[in-house]
């Protein structure tokens, strides 16, 4: 159960699965997320005009909204992307 809750599972769903079930929930949790970006967007942007964060930071963090991952890519002396073992 802890870890079910640590790991902030949307639904959890016994087999076998009702495949309108599935779809429905599938729905409702992207319905979620959707609204949870955009509700840290909101305060991201009320965070900026109350000075509280930078317009880099705030890019910075759409950015990493759109492509995760993208905002801690290494970058080497020529530009190229490094890899972790590098």
């Amino acid at each position: 159960m802890q870890a079910v809750n640590n790991a902030e599972v949307f639904r959890y769903l016994l087999k076998p699965w009702d495949d309108k079930d599935l779809t429905r929930h599938v729905r409702a949790a992207l319905d979620r997320y959707d609204q949870l970006r955009h509700e840290t967007e909101m305060a991201d942007i009320g965070r900026h005009e109350f000075g509280q964060l930078s317009a880099a930071e705030l890019e910075k963090r759409r950015l990493e909204t759109l492509e995760p991952g993208l905002t801690r890519v290494a970058w080497g002396p020529e530009g190229e992307v490094l890899g972790p073992e590098e």
